[in-house]
């Protein structure tokens, strides 16, 4: 079964959203591996994760979330040119 708070992307690599309870907000963020916890970094360093007080199908969210597939793709598309690099 698919899940559908979360987009696949290349190298097992994945950006899922939640809704945070607690700061009523939504947590937009990619992933290393699909199964783990730690969050993919940017090509410069910084984790590849953002809020949004709108939920699925406002344009707040979609553009939040266009943001971190971005940033997450071009990630990948750097490793691949570069050879993977690990930024803490």
């Amino acid at each position: 079964m698919k899940r559908f708070d979360e987009i696949r992307l290349p190298n097992k690599q994945v950006v899922r959203w939640r809704f945070l309870d607690r700061e009523n907000r939504w947590e937009i963020a990619a992933y290393r591996i699909p199964t783990g916890s730690e969050l993919l970094m940017s090509v410069s360093g910084e984790p590849i994760q953002r809020w949004s007080s709108g939920g699925p199908s406002t344009d707040e969210f979609s553009e939040v979330l266009g943001v971190v597939v971005l940033s997450a793709s071009l990630r990948i598309q750097s490793d691949r040119i570069n050879g993977p690099r690990n930024l803490q």
